[in-house]
């Protein structure tokens, strides 16, 4: 596309802008707004009497705005104000009169001396059209230097260009840090606030969480706020709605020193546990287990090999395939133990010992309060040390 002429060359510096970025084009049965944007810096040596905007209108490719919504214009400076007055009138000197197709915009300078010396924003805002194409924005000031009183009609063209409408799209779900804005994260501090932002052109969204089908929020924004944070990792999932179609997206968020509240734990690889251990469920593993904490299990426990480094407590049955080590004190109601038993303090068995190998031996005093029985006839209480060797 040829460039248009040029009058003179403008004085004034503008910088063009779209909202949104990139203009696409409108279906009529549901028209989107949409801004020019044009920003005129402080510019104390030059002096400007009125500023004109041209933006073409119409249903073709060279046209911006649509006929059926004719657009608007504000001004963000009160040293300027729009008129109603004849551009031509103001304007004398110009070369051609404006365009049938265009709308035009007339924006008046206030100021005594007309010189520039705050910065103005012009913006200019209706519904695009719907054919793909190329328009452009003139915009015509009538201006001098400060040290001259000859004013002259200078132009300035701006070429905006009118994209396809774009399909529906939902993508960029991400948890951004609660101290850096804007900054995506995969781990959150344990119950800090954190946001969750999303790209799409949607227009309805909801965002679940797992555990629950009911949704935390329906919303139109593009960002959702979770205040309270998290207290274990967290699987979220967006839903966008458009037009009656759907598009879904996954958010993991890891919670750093998060806590574990499950029922029930299947794990095939080794485990090891740290801090304080208290399972209320079932606990099945086929491969070792080492906790260095304090441990209470509640319910049947299935482990290959135990190794717990401090104070143990199984309140049900606790069932070992290959070995059982404690090194602090350890209280077991009902154990079944098919393989070694280690531990490293004293046994006190206030139920009694069965054991159901061909040989017993016990290398330390042991504290056995129920009497011992040898083929149905009671030996009585055994006092002090013993060593007892079943043959």
């Amino acid at each position: 596309m040829a460039n248009p002429p040029i009058v003179d060359i403008p004085l004034l510096k503008y910088a063009t802008s779209t909202d949104p970025d990139t203009l696409v084009i409108n279906d009529p049965l549901d028209p989107q707004r949409s801004k020019v944007i044009i920003e005129i810096p402080a510019t104390p040596g030059i002096k400007c009497k009125v500023i004109s905007v041209s933006i073409p209108v119409g249903d073709s490719s060279d046209t911006l705005f649509s006929l059926q919504t004719l657009p608007s214009c504000g001004v963000n400076n009160t040293d300027w104000a729009l008129s109603s007055n004849n551009l031509i009138g103001h304007l004398s000197g110009m070369n051609e009169d404006q365009p049938d197709n265009a709308e035009n915009f007339l924006i008046e300078h206030m100021s005594d001396d007309k010189t520039v010396n705050t910065p103005v924003t012009i913006t200019i805002e209706g519904s695009i059209n719907g054919v793909i194409g190329t328009a452009v924005v003139k915009v015509t000031e009538l201006s001098t230097t400060a040290d001259n009183e000859t004013y002259q009609v200078r132009e300035y063209y701006k070429e905006l260009t009118k994209a396809g409408k774009p399909a529906f799209y939902l993508n960029s779900f991400v948890a951004l840090n609660p101290d850096i804005s804007g900054h995506p994260v995969s781990a959150i501090p344990k119950m800090k606030p954190f946001q969750m932002e999303w790209q799409s052109n949607g227009d309805t969204f909801r965002i679940f969480m797992d555990g629950s089908t009911a949704p935390l929020t329906t919303t139109s924004n593009k960002y959702y706020p979770f205040p309270r944070g998290l207290t274990r990792d967290a699987n979220f999932i967006l839903e966008a709605s458009k037009n009656g179609k759907i598009l879904y997206q996954q958010l993991s968020v890891t919670c750093a020193d998060s806590d574990f509240n499950g029922g029930y734990i299947h794990a095939a690889g080794d485990v090891t546990i740290e801090g304080y251990t208290n399972f209320n469920g079932q606990l099945t593993m086929h491969q070792p287990m080492t906790c260095n904490g304090t441990s209470t299990f509640h319910e049947t426990m299935y482990v290959d090999k135990l190794q717990i480094n401090d104070t143990a407590m199984a309140v049900q049955k606790l069932t070992c395939a290959r070995g059982l080590e404690v090194s602090q004190e350890t209280k077991l109601q009902s154990t079944t133990i098919s393989g070694n038993l280690t531990v490293t303090g004293h046994i006190t068995a206030n139920g009694g010992v069965n054991r159901s190998a061909d040989k017993e031996t016990w290398t330390a005093p042991q504290k056995l309060d129920k009497k011992i029985k040898y083929f149905g006839t009671e030996l009585g209480i055994l006092p002090g040390s013993f060593h007892l060797d079943l043959v």
